[in-house]
């Protein structure tokens, strides 16, 4: 596995350069081209923009460029509930990936694992998003068997023992709130 390099752009090596939620976290840079070769099973996958209506809608409704977000489960294969399509492992995809997110050895990936294989096939959360776009109060007593991408990743960290957002209701998770979770180490990848 290559290990990604300190961010040295602005200061040397082994400095800490986020805080996130009072916890230091290192961020280390790694090329486009060597990031599969550091993702590992159970990190998070932040991606930017994209030209789609919805990626468009998310990036306006929370100010950021991170608007997907999916789970590496190897092989170059990742899970996710992608626009359009729903939840299912699909191809890992470098095109407009900005950040590889490492989880702290309390997550465990087989449990979230099989939690995904009960519900593989979901369709997309499209109400959910506007759920999430209009910040709409969510009804558990209607159920919809649907997720929408942040959603999807923030549920399976759950399902893995890891908590990220504590007692946050999951339809609230926007993919770019990743970034202020205590991840263990912050890999940006960069051109």
């Amino acid at each position: 596995m290559a290990e990604p390099l300190p961010n040295t752009n602005t200061k040397p090596p082994g400095v800490i350069l986020e805080e996130v939620k009072g916890v230091l976290v290192p961020e280390y840079l790694v090329h486009k081209k060597d990031a599969a070769m550091c993702a590992e099973p159970g990190d998070a996958l932040l991606y930017n923009w994209t030209r789609s209506v919805f990626s468009f809608v998310i990036g306006i409704k929370t100010w950021h460029k991170i608007s997907h977000c999916e789970m590496y489960v190897g092989d170059l294969k990742s899970i996710a509930s992608r626009d359009g399509i729903g939840v299912s492992q699909y191809d890992f995809k470098l095109d407009r990936l900005g950040y590889i997110l490492k989880p702290p050895p309390v997550f465990n990936f087989e449990k979230s694992y099989h939690w995904y294989e009960t519900v593989k096939g979901q369709k997309y959360d499209w109400m959910g998003l506007l759920r999430f776009s209009w910040a709409s109060e969510y009804d558990p007593l209607k159920g919809n068997n649907k997720m929408f991408c942040s959603e999807f990743l923030s549920r399976a960290y759950n399902k893995g023992d890891w908590y990220l957002f504590n007692n946050e209701d999951n339809d609230a998770i926007a993919p770019f709130m990743f970034l202020l979770a205590p991840f263990v180490k912050i890999v940006k990848v960069v051109e």
